[in-house]
């Protein structure tokens, strides 16, 4: 969990749309309240606004696809070491 939360917050600072730089500056990963537990969060009133949109301005999504992106990251990483050979640790099903 806390390799996805790191590439989360990585990946949302990079998505982050940028006025002062103040939402971008305020994105942090948050403590753990449980074990396996973590939370990508702003410092901001506004940052959820900038996410969601209001009646007024058009979202402009940069923290779900975020932690989407790094959880897509981690299952291919998982994935790619659950079908290697033990023995070899070449990929199972190919030829040499």
């Amino acid at each position: 969990m806390a390799k996805i939360a790191e590439d989360g917050l990585a990946q949302a600072q990079t998505r982050c749309p940028v006025d002062t730089g103040n939402l971008k500056n305020s994105l942090h990963v948050e403590p753990p309240k449980q074990l396996g537990q973590r939370r990508i969060s702003d410092g901001t009133e506004y940052g959820i606004y900038v996410e969601l949109g209001t009646t007024r301005m058009a979202a402009r999504p940069f923290l779900l696809p975020a932690v989407l992106a790094a959880v897509q990251g981690l299952a291919a990483a998982i994935g790619h070491w659950m079908f290697r050979d033990a023995a070899t640790g070449r990929l199972m099903g190919k030829k040499k």
